[in-house]
């Protein structure tokens, strides 16, 4: 019987400066759907995300996020 490929690993994680926009609002953190920010720090291989958001007007915020809450810029 031939062997099947199982994949153990998560996929690949989004790499440090990586410019990303929010997907929904993160009401907690006054942040609008489509804000965008800088991944600063990357968790267990994409686990989770810190993302640096600074828009104008608007005071810098670092948040943690999972892949689900953001898309590439």
């Amino acid at each position: 019987m031939p062997a099947v490929a199982v994949r153990t690993t998560a996929p690949s994680a989004l790499p440090e400066h990586t410019v990303v926009s929010l997907r929904h609002g993160l009401e907690n953190e006054e942040l609008r759907k489509g804000a965008r920010g800088t991944i600063v720090h990357v968790y267990e291989g994409g686990a989770g995300y810190e993302v640096d958001f600074t828009e104008a007007g608007q005071l810098r915020k670092v948040v943690t996020v999972e892949l689900s809450d953001i898309e590439l810029v």
